[in-house]
């Protein structure tokens, strides 16, 4: 099972938004991304990443949410299983602006090393090149965003 990482804009339905292979590209390089990320100093794109329990139940399917947070622990912040954060009550939205250094920062980077991704760069240069449209549209219209999954 493949995993979809994309953003989500404030205001807008997850499956208004789509993205070249689902975001499948950047999600099977995620951690030479993170690696990328703190060598050129910008917030990897983990960072932007928040699910709310009502994305969860879209994502998933309710029983499963349900499921999974029985076995969790609830804090205020959200569910917790195992240590590893599952989703928030509501959403939380980041300033595009901030989502966009990271996504314009890694593109170059991985348009000048090329070689870095074993799997090549063309479906994530073309993911982050649709992230980056779509953050500078939400910028414009003063939205925030956040970067979600799907199973």
């Amino acid at each position: 099972m493949a995993i979809e990482f994309f953003p989500v804009i404030e205001g807008q339905e997850r499956d208004e938004l789509i993205i070249f292979d689902g975001g499948k590209s950047i999600s099977h390089c995620s951690d030479q991304l993170e690696k990328i990320a703190a060598e050129i100093q910008v917030p990897p794109l983990e960072a932007f990443f928040n699910m709310s329990r009502a994305e969860a139940i879209e994502s998933l399917d309710e029983d499963a949410v349900e499921e999974t947070e029985s076995e969790a622990e609830e804090t205020a912040d959200g569910w917790f299983l195992n240590g590893a954060f599952c989703w928030t009550r509501e959403a939380r939205w980041f300033p595009a602006e901030e989502g966009l250094k990271t996504v314009r920062s890694l593109a170059a980077y991985l348009r000048e090393h090329p070689e870095v991704l074993e799997e090549g760069v063309t479906g994530p240069l073309i993911v982050l090149q649709e992230i980056k449209e779509l953050l500078e549209q939400a910028h414009s219209e003063g939205k925030g965003f956040h970067m979600s999954c799907s199973f």
